[in-house]
């Protein structure tokens, strides 16, 4: 298949999908607005994104057990991915599906930056229970709820 009738319908598919992942979004937006109201989570996210590219060349997504008793669920997987988000699987690591974005350029960063999906906006998510383990050398960290983090105090000594 040429390049450009792949890209187009990739773009038409992404643009027919987005009101779905919008209002997925939503109901997600809702439900994590509603718990925070009655359990906070236990850990805060802090810092910015240094662009080293690590997270878009591993991604790990979980296999629901469903996908593992049925190979035809972890193929839709694999598709819903590739369509939606561009990502390759570049492997499977136990439970998880390893995926490679295409969207990365060679810099490091992001081909669609200012249109990039929620998903990539919102990583890494805060876990309502325990900390996430990140890519060395991320720019984002996790501190306790209501302490300082470490890196904030380190950051006012050097300024001083």
């Amino acid at each position: 298949m040429k390049v450009w009738l792949k890209k187009t319908v990739r773009f038409c598919l992404q643009t027919l999908l987005f009101p779905l992942e919008w209002f997925h979004s939503f109901c997600d937006w809702m439900a994590i607005t509603l718990l925070k109201f009655f359990k906070p989570t236990e850990y805060e996210r802090h810092g910015a994104c240094k662009m080293t590219g690590q997270c878009c060349q591993a991604i790990a997504m979980q296999i629901p057990k469903t996908a593992r008793k049925h190979p035809w669920i972890r193929k839709v997987f694999l598709i819903w991915h590739d369509v939606r988000y561009n990502f390759e699987c570049v492997g499977q690591d136990g439970d998880y599906l390893i995926y490679s974005c295409r969207y990365l350029q060679p810099n490091n960063t992001c081909g669609i930056q200012k249109v990039k999906p929620k998903l990539c906006r919102d990583f890494p998510q805060t876990l309502w229970f325990g900390k996430r383990g990140l890519h060395k050398g991320c720019g984002f960290y996790f501190a306790k709820r209501g302490e300082v983090p470490f890196r904030q105090i380190l950051e006012q000594k050097e300024k001083s």
